[in-house]
């Protein structure tokens, strides 16, 4: 293949290529023929170069002298829970990872919430109507002279018989 007949996926391929290790003289040659027919992509490839000399004088990251246990342990995590039965808590926390199943929920609580206060605006309302229609019923049949003699009534005391006073006396000793 010459190498201004490379393509884009094949340069981003050598450039992950540097990532890892050295490029040989083939993919050298290759890279030069891509940067010929596309100079602009020439900064973009020395930032790369550098950028891959710096990581290259950084030291190795420190590992942990249980690195290797720690690995197997949690290798063996992974495998237990895949090998556990799903619970009914498993399955839960799973679905509602995604958005739609907590918006579905929240939709149906707000539904169920909004249904009991409609209810219950209807059942206060009804009582309210069923004791105004007792009201008007009562002072419907109310004869006009018993609430012309009402004051009357209230005005006299009332006053225990002799018979009750002595049948609270026995009762209470």
């Amino acid at each position: 293949m010459k190498g201004n007949d490379m393509n884009d996926a094949e340069y981003r391929e050598l450039v992950e290529t540097s990532w890892r290790r050295p490029l040989n003289e083939e993919e050298q040659a290759r890279l030069r023929g891509w940067l010929a027919v596309n100079p602009q992509a020439q900064p973009d490839w020395e930032d790369e170069v550098i950028l891959n000399q710096a990581l290259a004088r950084l030291p190795d990251p420190p590992v942990s002298s249980n690195f290797a246990a720690l690995v197997m342990q949690a290798i063996d995590r992974d495998e237990t829970a895949a090998l556990r039965p799903r619970t009914f808590m498993d399955r839960l926390r799973e679905m509602f990872r995604r958005r739609a199943p907590r918006v579905a929920w929240a939709l149906a609580l707000a539904m169920v919430v909004w249904i009991g206060v409609r209810q219950h605006q209807r059942a206060s309302r009804h009582e309210l109507a069923t004791g105004l229609a007792t009201l008007v019923n009562v002072a419907a049949v109310q004869d006009p002279k018993a609430l012309q003699d009402m004051e009357a009534i209230q005005q006299l005391s009332y006053r225990a018989a002799p018979e009750d006073e002595e049948i609270f006396k026995v009762l209470s000793q």
